[in-house]
């Protein structure tokens, strides 16, 4: 019953986005049978494009803020070349420019990535993206069907994508950043996650 106070209070005083998240962390902490529930349910309502068989590889989430400070950029790349020597998967939105600049690196690795979108499936590839997903080593998610991105869709789009993960790594963000929230929730989770240094 809390739960869906907490997301009726959400949907109208805040945004849809907040009200998961916090219904999310409320879950997570003290539910854990609704959290279980959760996870089982949360693929059903996904749209795939791809290698569906990424998501049950060892998934790790790296999230960077489009203000993150400059040092970050190298830890980033630096971190990207490390873990495209091993057999995880990164998952990522990949839309800001450190996340592209991880990407670009994984795909010139030839490593398989899981790319989660703020909104529907692409009609068409994005051309970098083509040669790897041809070759099985990109698999498209979306958790909603608008066709254009918003601040909404992004904000679900990232809990949803630590959600998935097993690990969660973040570039160094600013503490007015809005992966502030994000990373204090799922540091009280108790998940391995981490921030590069």
């Amino acid at each position: 019953m809390c739960v869906y106070i907490l997301l009726w209070f959400g949907v109208c005083y805040i945004s849809p986005a907040r009200a998961i998240c916090i219904a999310y962390s409320y879950c997570r902490q003290r539910r854990p049978e609704f959290w279980i529930s959760w996870c089982s349910s949360l693929r059903f309502f996904m749209d795939l494009s791809g290698n569906r068989d990424l998501l049950n590889r060892y998934l790790v989430a790296f999230f960077a803020s489009r203000t993150s400070p400059p040092e970050s950029i190298e830890l980033a790349r630096k971190w990207a070349y490390e873990i495209a020597q091993t057999d995880k998967v990164v998952i990522s939105g990949f839309h800001s420019p450190i996340e592209r600049e991880v990407l670009d690196v994984l795909l010139k690795e030839e490593c398989s990535v899981v790319i989660t979108l703020g909104r529907s499936l692409y009609h068409r590839i994005p051309a970098h993206l083509q040669v790897a997903y041809d070759e099985n080593r990109v698999l498209f998610v979306s958790f909603r069907s608008y066709s254009r991105p918003s601040f909404s869709n992004s904000q679900l789009r990232n809990w949803l994508t630590a959600d998935l993960a097993s690990e969660i790594v973040f570039a160094p963000f600013e503490d007015s950043s809005q992966l502030s929230t994000l990373f204090f929730t799922t540091t009280m989770g108790k998940r391995g996650c981490s921030i590069l240094k």
